[in-house]
């Protein structure tokens, strides 16, 4: 999925600084892909992530149109969700969110701890 958006920013936004960051926020994990490229505007945001659909700035750029689509759907099966804004002060944010979750550290066998 971040392979994806990295692609992404690389293809659609040629020369601009491209950003990748992993952090948690409360009680989510982000996967953040920013661009100080052109970016898209909110409606164009509020769209790209539906089947085929391509910007009318990139329609000379080969593709499906169907990336965001397959991030957004597979974020969605891993309980997350795929989330597209405006860099500062332009560019595009793509962010994954995952709910984070404690995971369970196994105990040393034999109970572990102190001298018995």
């Amino acid at each position: 999925m971040a392979g994806e958006l990295l692609n992404n920013a690389i293809k659609y936004a040629p020369g601009a600084t491209v950003t990748a960051a992993v952090r948690p926020e409360g009680d989510t994990v982000v996967v953040e892909i920013s661009d100080d490229g052109p970016g898209l505007s909110a409606p164009e945001r509020a769209s790209a992530a539906t089947r085929f659909w391509r910007s009318p700035q990139h329609s000379a750029i080969p593709g499906t149109g169907l990336g965001m689509t397959i991030v957004g759907e597979l974020a969605a099966a891993n309980g997350g969700r795929l989330v597209l804004d405006g860099a500062v002060p332009h560019g595009l944010s793509a962010r994954i969110e995952f709910p984070a979750y404690a995971a369970e550290v196994p105990s040393a066998p034999g109970g572990g701890g102190q001298n018995e």
